[in-house]
């Protein structure tokens, strides 16, 4: 009879260890508020999540500008299935229950229309766009859906996510969207909407920004879009790391002369570096060059495939002391 007892008894701690291990699959569970749950740290593209721990039995919303936060997770897109309590929240350790985390980030239009999202959670939620109130599905319920469209200018949104998690048993919190002509919605991945792709190395990082938020068809001149990104670069990336040179390289599309892409790319690539300087980055680690159109990233057949190849890319160098 004791050896029955102690076999269950070690079935019960293997079955509990597996479903927490299943809730927190990139960190332990012994550290509140680890900077965990999809990215390790914050990206350009991704969402940052602010942890907060809740009074017990909490049946609505708090107002998390009043409370403060524990720490902070990382993700590209909200998708967390239903699943039960005791897997736990990803990134959130140490609570199972009566937590609430405010997910907050930006992401890009790149044509002014409605855009449909929804939002299934459990238990309550709601949805911000440029801090307008989009969907409320808040108190205290299964899992449950609820959507809404809005018009969408081009251009930089903010965009955020409030979720709590009240009492057992299951936890859920899912955002899709889609355009208002289509049928089918998809996960909303911020990473996918940003116009800003970062590909980080060991001793370098490499990044590539559209040029259709950087700059009208056959101008050099900035507009207010291409001022957030270069802003949100020095925020995110340049200011967080010691960097041994900048290299801001133009393109362009093959439509015109030679020399007067190159001349284009050029003057692109240089008023790229005078808003960097104007926001305080030392204009010495700079360079600029133009390519104008000898180095297209995909074949000019189309508008789409030259729009892709009109862009300004920059790389770099980490500094090694």
């Amino acid at each position: 009879m004791i050896r029955i007892l102690l076999i269950c008894l070690t079935l019960t701690v293997v079955i509990n260890q597996n479903l927490l291990s299943q809730g927190n699959t990139t960190g332990s569970i012994n550290n509140p508020g680890e900077k965990k749950s999809g990215e390790k740290k914050e990206k350009l593209n991704t969402f940052t999540g602010f942890i907060y721990y809740l009074e017990k039995n909490i049946l609505r919303l708090p107002d998390f500008k009043k409370l403060k936060p524990v720490g902070e997770i990382y993700t590209n897109s909200i998708n967390i299935q239903d699943r039960d309590y005791q897997r736990g929240f990803p990134g959130v350790n140490n609570r199972f229950e009566s937590f609430g985390i405010d997910y907050k980030g930006d992401f890009y239009i790149k044509d002014s229309t409605e855009y449909c999202f929804t939002l299934g959670s459990d238990d309550g939620s709601k949805l911000f766009i440029d801090e307008k109130l989009v969907i409320s599905n808040d108190y205290q319920h299964k899992l449950i859906f609820k959507s809404n469209c809005i018009k969408l200018s081009k251009g930089f949104h903010k965009i955020e996510v409030q979720y709590y998690q009240g009492p057992r048993y299951n936890i859920a919190l899912i955002l899709k969207y889609r355009k208002s002509e289509d049928k089918v919605f998809q996960v909303f991945d911020i990473s996918k909407l940003y116009p800003i792709k970062v590909n980080e190395n060991d001793n370098s990082i490499d990044i590539s920004i559209e040029d259709d938020i950087l700059f009208e068809f056959n101008s050099f001149e900035l507009n207010e879009n291409a001022q957030h990104a270069i802003e949100e670069i020095k925020r995110s990336i340049i200011d967080k790391i010691k960097i041994k040179s900048i290299s801001i390289e133009g393109h362009t599309d093959d439509i015109g002369s030679e020399e007067y892409n190159m001349k284009l790319s050029i003057n692109r690539a240089k008023s790229v570096k005078e808003y960097l300087t104007s926001i305080s980055v030392r204009p010495e680690l700079i360079v600029t060059k133009g390519s104008g159109k000898m180095k297209p990233k995909v074949p000019n057949i189309n508008d789409e495939s030259r729009k892709k190849n009109r862009r300004v890319e920059m790389f770099l160098i980490k500094s090694d002391k």
